[in-house]
């Protein structure tokens, strides 16, 4: 068997925290929604909600990290890899 790497630990560490994370976002736009609160209740939950959205955001750049793996820029530009890193590629791409 190979040895997990790096990014397979972080999947491991952060599943149950970001199904929890999951969870309070499903909650927080549930009562955001059918509620519709007016006032200060209304700001506290869209402060919230931008909270989980980072949470989220910093979870992908994680993901993404070029730590983590060399070829991650290319996860968000897909089939423009080849066309932006041609062979002057720092990272040997």
């Amino acid at each position: 068997m190979t040895e997990p790497s790096r990014l397979d630990g972080y999947d491991r560490r952060t599943d149950w925290p970001l199904a929890v994370v999951a969870l309070t976002f499903l909650g927080l736009y549930s009562v955001r929604v059918l509620l519709q609160p007016q006032g200060g209740f209304a700001k506290a939950i869209d402060v919230a909600l931008v909270a989980v959205y980072c949470i989220f955001v910093l979870d992908y750049l994680g993901c993404i990290s070029p730590k983590r793996e060399a070829d991650g820029f290319s996860r968000i530009f897909g089939s423009f890899r080849s066309f932006c890193f041609r062979s002057s590629a720092p990272c040997g791409c």
